[in-house]
């Protein structure tokens, strides 16, 4: 009686088992068709994943393959990094294929303005919009891992310029300074953004793809605020230096410097303002005073 109860335990443990693997497998069939890949050329990585979920099952978690920093797969993967640190539903689904991924990233972007591809006669690149760099990326990772085709130093240039644009346009986030910002402007014709920092520098960048396009290392200080004048041309920048600096926000050359905050019990300058001319600011400083001052009048 014991021999035929164990017999039958044998006989149910390997039907569940092929079950199971039947599941599995067709699973992974249906995973490939979608992607419309070659089975055979997945057949090593197939068998990773194997290898990965009977690790997971095991309570170990898989460690990172390591990648060339310049393959696709490693602009893939910074991207897939990112997006699951910025936001929940930037996230790359269990399930999901890279197509998929793809068609999801465009939906988000369709939200916001989108870059237009622009060309560049001095280096004759055409720039991407938006929506075509995770098309190239994607394309790039399917080679790589499926079809061992790896990229040339061309589009390996391209995507090393590509994917940070493409990174700040799906977080929004901006990262240029070593240390705090203290002070962020938006130009009034919305191109560009400024931002103040600790370090004693401002930068200025370009609001839709995030490129620095200048950056100021006038003051010896915290800059603690900073304007934009009414033309979008000029910066007005307060620093714990005790100065009010304008300069060209496109070349981050001096124009003017004011120092009459300099005397007195002043620490450092708190507000500054442009007059809607353009001609004058106003700045103030936590000694309680506010200087009234047209710039064009005050010495460098």
């Amino acid at each position: 009686m014991l021999i035929a109860l164990a017999v039958l335990f044998v006989l149910l443990l390997i039907r569940a088992l092929l079950k199971r693997r039947m599941v599995g497998g067709h699973d992974e069939a249906v995973k490939e068709v979608r992607e419309g890949l070659d089975a055979r050329s997945l057949l090593g990585q197939r068998w990773r994943e194997w290898w990965n979920r009977r690790r997971r099952a095991n309570g170990a978690a898989p460690a990172l393959e390591l990648l060339d920093p310049n393959s696709g797969r490693a602009r893939y993967r910074e991207i897939l990094l990112a997006a699951a640190e910025a936001a929940n539903d930037l996230r790359r689904r269990p399930a999901e294929t890279p197509a998929e991924y793809q068609a999801r990233l465009h939906m988000h972007l369709s939200r916001s303005a989108t870059l237009a591809a622009t060309h560049d006669e001095d280096d004759n690149i055409t720039r991407p919009t938006d929506t075509s760099i995770p098309e190239e990326l994607t394309l790039a990772y399917e080679r790589e891992r499926y079809g061992g085709k790896r990229m040339d130093e061309r589009k390996r240039t391209q995507l090393r310029a590509w994917v940070p644009q493409l990174l700040r346009r799906l977080v929004g986030v901006y990262r240029g300074h070593p240390e705090a910002v203290h002070a962020v402007g938006w130009s009034p014709d919305g191109k560009y953004i400024a931002s103040g920092s600790e370090d004693s520098s401002v930068q200025v960048w370009d609001s839709l793809i995030g490129q620095i396009i200048s950056t100021y290392r006038g003051h010896v200080a915290q800059v603690n605020v900073l304007a934009w004048s009414p033309d979008s041309k000029r910066i007005a920048s307060g620093s714990r230096d005790k100065t009010v600096q304008v300069w060209d926000a496109t070349t981050g050359s001096n124009v003017f410097t004011y120092q009459g905050h300099i005397i007195g019990l002043v620490i450092f300058v708190e507000a500054v303002a442009w007059f809607p001319a353009g001609t004058s600011i106003a700045s103030g400083t936590d000694d309680g005073t506010v200087h009234v001052w047209a710039f064009s009048s005050i010495p460098v």
